[in-house]
């Protein structure tokens, strides 16, 4: 995941008043279920998902690898909507939380009415001089990229098998 630029990213709406880390959820994304006992007087807000209070548990990494082509946030969400359900009073505990920061790179999406990608592109990545740097393994990316060395039992004539196993 990409927590480190979505968080930077909801600061910097933040700053430039386009957000408020104080605000619910549910307002911005009202179509995500949160399952809150707590949500009439504490309802998950966006600064919960940025420092890792909304009550959420943690996902074990392979509950976000799916078969197939590569699924938007919203799209995770749905299949995952059972990583949603708040255990306590959300801002009262920290527990490190992967799909507290799916939802909030969502958040960053409604915000902007932009993919993720396209907004962390033009707004941090390039203004920081990263203009190589792409989300996810495109196309592009892949020609970037520096071939592996991996040791095999079987020998070349330097002795190591090359390849690059990003690009298979």
């Amino acid at each position: 995941m990409y927590k480190e630029l979505y968080g930077l990213a909801l600061l910097r709406l933040a700053d430039e008043g386009k957000i408020d880390l104080n605000t619910p959820v549910s307002e911005i994304a009202p179509e995500i279920i949160i399952e809150n006992p707590w949500a009439d007087t504490d309802p998950v807000r966006i600064i919960h998902l940025l420092e890792h209070t909304a009550g959420f548990d943690d996902s074990r990494t392979s509950w976000f690898y799916f078969d197939g082509p590569p699924k938007s946030l919203r799209q995770a969400l749905e299949e995952k909507a059972q990583l949603r359900h708040v255990r306590w009073r959300p801002g009262t505990r920290f527990s490190y939380s992967s799909p507290g920061y799916t939802l909030a790179g969502y958040v960053l999406e409604k915000t902007t009415g932009q993919p993720y990608e396209e907004y962390l592109r033009q707004n941090l990545l390039i203004p920081m001089g990263m203009a190589t740097s792409r989300i996810g393994k495109t196309e592009e990316c892949r020609r970037l990229l520096a071939t592996g060395m991996i040791g095999t039992s079987s020998r070349s004539d330097s002795g190591m098998i090359m390849r690059n196993p990003l690009a298979q």
